[in-house]
């Protein structure tokens, strides 16, 4: 989700475990080099700042466009939801946002088909791929989802700045309640905790679902304001293609393989 987001250079080299921490390097001992790398840190630092400097206040007041509108996401100015209550996701108001976070990213979807049927899609994490634009996810390990397991999501945000659109993250799997909850965390982000959860709600005539992130940290404020209402943006998205993969598949196993087409 969050699902995700990273300050990756171009070329900047990982651990073996992905986590985003540059390799140790004979920079220690080359001053150029050290100096070149210093030179980069500044210059994404001063760029992102001079982002955060052209956005609003409270980022979600930019105005409803695209797909947003279609799939549940409230246009308009709202503020930034911190330390609500954990109670039932499905209360008033829906999902609370946990103490010490604030809600990064917000979104919701009504879908006509069971909860069971959106569960199999967002499970099936592996063919992600094949039916939306937004997330491809490559498992750690076999393909089965279970606690604890890692993942990586490559995400594209079309709304994003640029050269933020594309970015790559590990995920640990935290909660996984068949048909209620789906959760995750980001690993290896400095200064940043993140929380992507998808709940899931029975209502009349199909499934509410829920599909959020919850940021706490240091870079909670700034992420959120440079990279916020894209995120949404592309959780939306992603709604709309769950959407209609859940909706047909549930279309076709009622319809039956005797009914005429």
């Amino acid at each position: 989700s969050s699902l995700g987001f990273s300050f990756v250079l171009p070329g900047t080299p990982l651990h073996p475990d992905n986590s985003l921490v540059p390799k140790a390097t004979s920079a220690l001992g080359d001053p150029k080099a050290s100096r070149m790398s210093t030179s980069r840190c500044v210059a994404l630092l001063v760029a992102i700042l001079h982002l955060v400097r052209a956005l609003p206040a409270n980022i979600s007041e930019a105005p409803p466009s695209g797909l947003r509108g279609a799939v549940g996401v409230a246009g308009g100015a709202r503020p930034v939801l911190r330390q609500q209550s954990n109670g039932d996701s499905c209360s008033t108001g829906g999902p609370g946002v946990p103490e010490d976070f604030a809600r990064f990213a917000n979104t919701s979807i009504t879908i006509k088909a069971p909860a069971s049927t959106i569960w199999s899609f967002l499970i099936d994490m592996e063919h992600w791929a094949k039916w939306n634009d937004v997330f491809s996810v490559r498992i750690e390990g076999a393909p089965e989802l279970e606690l604890g397991k890692h993942f990586m999501i490559s995400s594209y945000f079309a709304t994003a700045p640029w050269g933020l659109r594309r970015t790559t993250l590990r995920f640990n799997l935290t909660a996984m309640e068949q048909d209620t909850r789906l959760c995750w965390e980001a690993l290896g982000v400095p200064g940043l905790s993140a929380r992507h959860c998808y709940a899931f709600c029975n209502v009349e005539g199909g499934t509410l679902l829920y599909n959020y992130e919850d940021h706490s940290g240091l870079l909670e404020d700034i992420v959120r304001r440079t990279m916020g209402q894209a995120t949404t943006d592309g959780f939306a998205r992603f709604n709309y293609f769950l959407r209609n993969q859940s909706e047909s598949a549930a279309m076709t196993k009622f319809a039956g393989p005797d009914s005429p087409h």
